[in-house]
């Protein structure tokens, strides 16, 4: 999965499709169920409603040279980097890797 923030305020996100015998509503249902974790990864907020759709993987990127992928575009902002917390302290604080 590849993520495309760009400067018009949209964010998109690529889920490239490994088994494109799964049926249409089961693509894009794991893509809206995962959809939250990517926008929180790359620290940006969404500020409409996502619209979700299959396509020929050929020439996307983040396809990583799948046939068909899943795309979701939606208008967002970036917002600052949350911290991340692991391990039992909840007071250590990792620094973000992007």
């Amino acid at each position: 999965m590849t993520t495309i923030p760009n400067a018009q305020g949209m964010f998109e996100a690529v889920w490239p499709v490994v088994d494109p015998t799964m049926p249409r509503a089961e693509l894009l249902r794991e893509a809206a169920e995962d959809l939250p974790n990517v926008i929180a990864r790359h620290s940006a907020q969404v500020m409409g409603i996502p619209k979700f759709a299959l396509k020929p993987g050929q020439g996307v990127a983040g396809s990583q040279g799948a046939a068909l992928v899943v795309i979701c575009r939606v208008p967002a902002t970036k917002t600052e980097p949350r911290p991340i917390t692991r391990g039992r302290s909840q007071h250590e604080r990792l620094r973000p890797l992007w």
